[in-house]
């Protein structure tokens, strides 16, 4: 799979989903505003999940993140 198609381009969607279509190691830098789960109240996410459903969520998009991010790269 290569990186080229998602290259200079805007995605919206979903992060997990997306990433899941990245190649492994293929990402410099990944920024990271997720929900805190404190009761903001967003236009489409519930930012009151119960704590094993938030925490879940959480380690979801860590682990893909922790996937597509190259050895050197960055999270912040």
């Amino acid at each position: 799979m290569s990186i080229e198609p998602f290259l200079n381009r805007i995605h919206q969607g979903d992060c997990i989903t997306g990433m899941q279509g990245l190649p492994a190691e293929s990402v410099d830098l990944v920024f990271a505003d997720p929900p805190f789960n404190i009761g903001y109240d967003y236009d489409e996410y519930d930012d009151r999940l119960d704590e094993e459903k938030y925490l879940g969520w959480r380690e979801s998009w860590m682990r893909e993140v922790h996937r597509v991010l190259k050895t050197e790269g960055t999270f912040w």
